[in-house]
């Protein structure tokens, strides 16, 4: 049993981490079960993928609004834990230089085989640290559910800090309101967010802005995003009590967020801003300015 504690921050992270090695051969480990058993050989539907496309045009449309900044001549991307590649491929479609880090090219070569020439595999620290030795400087760094996985989150974005002028941040938002509220009223039996040895810090908005500020990055913005836990609310959608629900749950924010996107873009973030303040949405983005390259 891990213990869970809240840090000078103000969000929760486990007490005792497990080490860099261990944590190595874990992640070494889960991509190479990855692709023995072929994890992404199941069919994703065009609608996610358009949703995927979507969130990285609303963030990224945040930004913009957000920031005095030209992005128009010769711009350069970094993707700090790549994944599957969505946003690699959205900035490369719009001419950007795109750079993604990750331990692995498995699930980028599944959705998006065009970027994979622009990967650097390996350690992500180690290599975030070849790039930094270079002195590379990227207009935007990506850092998309990653933070929460690392043993010391101030230290990574101490890191990307030397490489970028803006950064959108992503993490889990845990211990919300909303979730808290959900235990108490017996809608939920236990602390579901919680996922071990996976994510080792559990964020909120206020701690995710203390952390980044700490590290010297200024924040400009934050949103969240659908607040899938709002299906919790009721007995016949709630994934956690009932894991066959969970699918149609994921699909309604799907179709919700693909209406709302196409309706207006502008209206979606504003939507999403409010429910940042309020504590909800399942995710957080954080938008950070570099005070001394931007």
């Amino acid at each position: 049993m891990h213990d869970i504690v809240k840090n000078e921050f103000g969000f929760y992270e486990v007490a005792e981490k497990p080490s860099p090695e261990a944590l190595r051969a874990y992640y070494t480990e889960k991509y190479y079960q990855n692709a023995k058993t072929d994890t992404y050989s199941r069919a994703i539907t065009e609608e996610e993928k358009i949703y995927k496309y979507n969130k990285v045009e609303q963030r990224f449309r945040y930004l913009e609004n957000k920031v005095d900044a030209d992005f128009e001549e010769s711009p350069a991307f970094l993707d700090v834990g790549c994944g599957e590649g969505f946003a690699l491929h959205y900035f490369k479609q719009r001419g950007w230089s795109v750079t993604g880090l990750e331990y692995s090219s498995y699930a980028c070569s599944f959705f998006h085989p065009d970027c994979c020439d622009d990967l650097i595999t390996g350690d992500i620290a180690e290599n975030l640290s070849d790039l930094a030795d270079r002195r590379d400087v990227y207009d935007l760094i990506w850092l998309d559910n990653v933070l929460e996985h690392v043993r010391d989150p101030l230290q990574l974005l101490n890191q990307v800090r030397q490489l970028g002028c803006f950064l959108v941040v992503e993490v889990p938002n845990d211990f919300s309101p909303l979730q808290m509220a959900l235990l108490e009223a017996g809608k939920i039996d236990r602390e579901f967010w919680v996922s071990l040895p996976d994510h080792l810090s559990y964020f909120n908005k206020e701690g995710l802005l203390n952390i980044a500020e700490q590290s010297g990055w200024k924040p400009v913005g934050v949103l969240a995003d659908f607040p899938i836990d709002w299906f919790l609310a009721n007995d016949h959608s709630n994934y956690v009590e009932n894991r066959t629900v969970g699918k149609q749950a994921h699909y309604a924010r799907v179709a919700i967020d693909l209406l709302m996107h196409e309706e207006s873009v502008a209206k979606t973030n504003r939507l999403y801003e409010t429910l940042a303040d309020l504590g909800m949405g399942r995710q957080i983005v954080a938008f950070l300015e570099n005070p001394e390259i931007a």
